[in-house]
């Protein structure tokens, strides 16, 4: 909007080098400066009320652009000094409805995205003074930057403010009432309000033909998709749609001349509008359509006025009859394409909601109010309460028959793991059954845990009644009396079902036992010596304050191993920093850097300096290896340097052998930044040499404006690599080729991942590969052997084909850590991996499966006793610390998000495999048997096994976020003990330990597992009272085999390859 300044006799001029300027103000009456009030008026608002994720830093970064070319161009035209009036409402405008993802509210002084404020406020300027047309410009200027901006950018760089600011309030209201109240008073002065007015009819009325028809979008602010009335309600009634109507179409200058010629051009912006919202299934779309629809229609102004002029009446008139069927026929006409245009919104929103239950034996559904956030719509809230419904009868149905199976498809979490503690607790006893009949539900959100989304509260009251049933099958022997009941559940939204994942209030079927806990744990006895054998380090995360830099909260890997080839295991820690820390780290000697620690006969001297492995990196985990094969281990550290410069790559150190590495990552062909951060190492092609697998994590660059999930699927992932090693160059150092997506690395769609670890599920002698994705599907790749020709396009010679889904291991939890080894004793590896945020750890145990069936049970029972409530689980380790022959399990845990070190530190935990007790396949918590007290809670993050003192126990290291590094030497344990070191590096290798009664052991070489680590590079066996080991075998990639006979235990002994 526009208004001439004032110029004439007795105003002001300035005098520059002897020169006069006339200076042009604009008067208190100047429309311009009323709007200005109310822009300002909003902005503020946005910042006290509504959350607004804009800085000051950003706001005037656009108004000076534009204030400064205004200003410039009036100098140099016109030879005048213009306060430029319209050049800050098109600033303002544009910094009032750009938004760049990653900006946080109350960070005033922001920067982030500068340059898209800064460019898109000077696109918006310049186009008022160069698209013109017979004097006047096109296009409302902060509307054509805008529409460029995010057309060009798409809504990883740049996104338009939310139709909605937050639920209704006081707050929202009065922001309601200063945009109608200011559009009113402005536009009935300028004689434009029946533009506002025909826009807004039109526009609601083609709106409500949408949501008539199905019509849904999805917005981030809003739990399931906008449909029905809500939908109408939303675009209807939208402080960003009245914003749009009253001050953005109304430009006197881009506004057609004459009554009808603005009819035309409101209801055409009104029409064009809904027809291009129709097809859009986000809210991003449905925003971006509005402003082209105005764009469209300024650029076809010109075009209005002159068939306008050309269609005049000229003496003969049209009879209202004929007028009112044009009319008609457009209506229809203009309806159908309508609705046709919205069918992909329609069919996207319709599979996102599939039914489950009558909604008819539910009696009253309400929705409560959610404090802070978007209130639930009808439609998801009825698909809520069917599913609870379900859920609750799958859940009794479960309890009756004592099948943990079943119980898995109506719950998860904390309530899974009751229910499986239930059922254990039953055994071959009477168990009473809860059967409920719901009659009200009242559903509310709830704000989510730090990163995660809300969290769906219902309410139930009803009645209930208790059945006591003995025997298999189930039958039943007592039915009490039916009882009022109430209670309170927690939802999550799992492969499209609503299940049930905490519960308070419930009428349980049996008095649940407390987590089982071990009696004895064969003497083991746990405690933290890292100081007083000399590894002194501590993560250099928020060691200045708390901060939400997430990568700053995810890293901490560490890997052993003998990188002097002196037979006692050497260990190199990553370290990481907060961002915003970067100044006052190098005020304070420089920024943290990794540490290398030398193993002198059980004790450790800090070699970093000058050892060339102490680089200041943001870094993520590390990986011990012998690339190039030359005998000297190397090291492999992820980083998430995603935006510095010095750190936007992983580094590859090469082992001298003499105590130095040699960083030289790109000069073998490793090149691809972004946020990296399991990674493992195996032959994957069979020739001999190892490759190297990088999982990719998240591009904090590039949220997902539609998105209403939490960190980190609010963003786009980071690819996964895979490296082939194509030999060694002329200095004797590997080169490497990255085939990732070529060989079938995340052919559908780029995951979040963390962990990472090769095996053999099919045992053919070729390395498969297992990845833990964050709140996406664990993928299993199966390593597929194919000839070279036509059968194998990419030339590799081998093609991964991802088979999760149906070997049964797709977890799509928040995927953290992974630990693979044979813990069920049936010589093939099971997976145990580490999850967050309330959700049960993900436990798979391999099976004899017959063809077609999946090669893995869900083992999670066998686990939900001891493990008690849900923590948020890292670095995992299998590892046999009483020597009883069979594999007890170490955690490493903390909070996510980190807001405060000490409240969000966790505890260690240790579980004992009751196996060797009899009771085969259950775990029991021996934590504070082993001597770690509840009250030792750590940020634990990455965590690796291994016996660095060489008296055949294993000892556990942890890194943990902002703390201490920690080393649990392991005492006490009596049994007997076998480690096996290979004399060359072939990670893969299985070795089968086979004892005097038959039992066979089975462990394999990993290189990279638990969460961003290396653990012991030797295999360990503890052999309880076994003194001497019937046949040692060890099976290479490949088919090739070792056997050795008659081995003594109680030693460390090399296999010669």
């Amino acid at each position: 909007m526009s208004a001439p300044a004032i110029i004439g006799v007795g105003k002001p001029t300035l005098r520059i080098r002897g020169t006069s300027y006339p200076v042009l103000l604009p008067t208190l009456r100047d429309a311009r400066l009323h709007l200005a009030v109310v822009i300002v008026s909003l902005q503020v608002l946005g910042q006290v009320a509504f959350d607004f994720r804009l800085s000051i830093a950003q706001i005037l970064i656009s108004v000076l652009a534009c204030a400064v070319l205004e200003a410039g161009i009036a100098l140099w035209r016109h030879r005048v000094i213009l306060w430029p009036a319209s050049a800050l409402l098109t600033g303002n405008g544009v910094a009032f409805i750009l938004r760049v993802p990653g900006t946080e509210h109350g960070d005033w002084w922001s920067l982030r995205g500068w340059w898209i404020f800064a460019g898109t406020a000077a696109v918006s300027l310049l186009s008022k003074h160069v698209i013109r047309f017979r004097g006047r410009h096109f296009f409302n200027p902060s509307n054509f930057g805008l529409v460029l901006c995010f057309l060009l950018l798409g809504p990883e760089l740049a996104d338009p403010l939310e139709f909605w600011w937050g639920p209704m309030s006081p707050w929202l209201a009065l922001a309601l009432a200063i945009i109608v109240a200011g559009g009113f008073a402005i536009l009935l002065r300028l004689r434009l309000l029946g533009i506002a007015i025909a826009f807004w009819v039109t526009f609601a009325t083609c709106i409500g033909v949408l949501a008539a028809s199905g019509h849904a979008m999805t917005a981030r602010w809003h739990l399931g998709p906008v449909s029905d009335w809500s939908f109408w309600q939303v675009l209807a009634f939208s402080p960003e749609i009245l914003v749009f109507l009253f001050f953005m179409i109304t430009d006197p200058k881009t506004i057609p001349d004459g009554r009808v010629g603005r009819r035309v051009y409101s209801v055409g912006i009104g029409l064009l509008a809904a027809l291009l919202i129709a097809p859009q299934t986000d809210e991003f779309g449905s925003k971006v359509a509005v402003l082209v629809a105005l764009a469209l229609v300024c650029a076809a102004r010109p075009l209005i006025e002159l068939l306008l002029a050309a269609t005049r009446p000229r003496g003969e008139t049209v009879s209202a009859r004929t007028l009112g069927a044009a009319a008609l026929v457009g209506a229809v006409g203009f309806t159908g394409l309508l609705v046709t245009a919205g069918i992909p919104a329609r069919s996207s929103a319709g599979a996102a909601i599939p039914p489950n239950v009558a909604a008819n034996e539910l009696l009253d559904v309400s929705i409560l109010t959610s404090k802070g956030l978007a209130p639930i719509d009808r439609r998801t809230a009825q698909q809520i309460a069917r599913d609870v419904v379900a859920d609750l009868r799958i859940e009794s149905d479960a309890l009756r028959r004592r099948d943990p199976d079943l119980a898995a498809a109506g719950a998860d979490g904390v309530r899974l793991a009751a229910l499986w503690r239930q059922i254990r607790a039953a055994n071959e006893r009477a168990i009473v059954v809860p059967h409920y009949v719901v009659e009200r539900i009242g559903i509310t959100l709830e704000p989510g845990d730090g990163q995660a989304p809300p969290t769906v509260v219902a309410r139930l009251a009803g009645t209930v009644q208790l059945a006591t049933y003995e025997g298999s099958p189930p039958t039943l022997k007592h039915r009490g009396a039916s009882e009022r009941f109430s209670r309170t559940v927690e939802l999550a939204l799992e492969r499209g079902r609503w299940l049930i994942v905490r519960s308070t209030g419930a009428t349980e079927a049996s008095s649940a036992p407390p987590p089982t806990r071990a009696e004895a744990f064969g003497g083991v006895r746990l405690r933290d010596v890292a100081t007083q054998v000399g590894l002194v380090f501590r993560h250099g995360a928020f060691r200045f304050g708390m901060s939400n830099d997430t990568a700053a909260m995810m890293g901490g890997g560490l890997c052993w191993l003998d990188y002097d080839g002196d037979g006692w295991l050497d260990l190199f820690v990553v370290n990481s920093y907060s961002e915003i820390d970067f100044v006052r780290w190098e005020k304070h000697g420089g920024l943290p850097r990794g540490a290398l620690f030398h193993n002198v006969r059980g004790r450790f001297d800090d070699v970093s300096r000058g050892s060339g492995a102490d680089l200041s990196l943001r870094g993520s985990g590390c990986v011990a290896a012998d690339f190039n094969l030359d005998g000297n281990m190397d090291l492999y550290v992820t980083t998430a340097g995603y935006s510095v410069a010095t750190d936007g790559y992983d580094a590859l150190l090469w082992g001298n052998g003499d105590g130095t590495f040699t960083e030289g990552a790109r000069a073998a062909g490793i090149n691809t930044p972004g946020w990296h951060t399991g990674a493992a190492v195996g032959d994957v092609n069979g020739d001999g040499r190892p490759d190297l697998f990088v999982a990719g994590y998240t591009d904090v660059n590039a949220p997902i404006a539609s998105s209403t999930a939490g960190f980190p699927t609010n963003h786009l992932g980071v690819r996964d690599r895979l490296y082939l090693n194509e030999g060694v160059d002329e200095k004797g150092r590997s080169r490497f080729r990255e085939v990732g997506e070529r060989a079938g690395l995340e052919a559908g769609r780029v995951d979040h991942g963390l962990g990472a670890v090769f095996t053999d599920v099919n045992e053919d002698g070729r390395l498969d590969l297992y990845v833990a994705n964050d709140e996406d599907p664990n993928r299993l790749y199966l390593n597929v052997a194919r000839p070279r020709g036509t059968t194998d396009p990419a030339g590799l010679g081998f093609r991964l084909e991802e088979r999760a889904r149906r070997e049964g291991i797709d977890d799509p939890n928040a995927g953290m850590g992974i630990a693979a080894a044979d813990y069920s004793l049936d010589g093939r590896e099971d997976l145990f991996v580490t999850n967050s945020r309330r959700q049960l750890h993900a436990v798979f145990r391999s099976s004899a499966a017959k063809t077609g069936e999946p090669a893995f049970a869900d083992a999670r029972s066998d686990f939900g006793a001891a493990l008690g409530k849900s923590f948020t689980g890292w670095g995992v380790s299998w590892a046999d610390l009483d020597l009883d022959g069979d594999l007890d399990l170490v955690l490493a845990n903390g909070a996510i998000p980190l807001k405060n070190l000490a409240r969000d530190a966790q505890r260690i935990q240790v579980l004992e495999n009751l196996t060797g007790e009899g009771q085969s396949g259950e775990f029991a918590d021996a934590g504070q048997l082993a001597g770690l007290p509840p009250s030792q809670r750590v940020n634990g993050r990455g965590l690796a096994a291994a016996d660095y003192d060489n008296d055949g126990d294993l000892d556990v290291a942890i890194n943990s976020i902002g703390g201490r590094l920690i080393l649990l030497r392991n005492t006490g344990a009596t049994g007997h003990w076998l480690e096996v070191k290979l004399s060359g590096f072939v990670p893969g290798s299985e070795v089968t330990a086979v004892l005097p009664d038959g039992r066979r052991l089975v462990r394999r070489v990993h290189a990279g597992s638990s969460y961003l680590s290396s653990e012991d590079p030797r295999v360990h066996f503890g052999l309880g009272d076994v003194t001497r080991v019937s046949e040692l075998v060890t099976r290479y990639p490949g088919g090739s085999e070792t056997r050795l006979t008659d081995v003594a235990a109680d030693q460390i002994l090399v296999v010669t390859l």
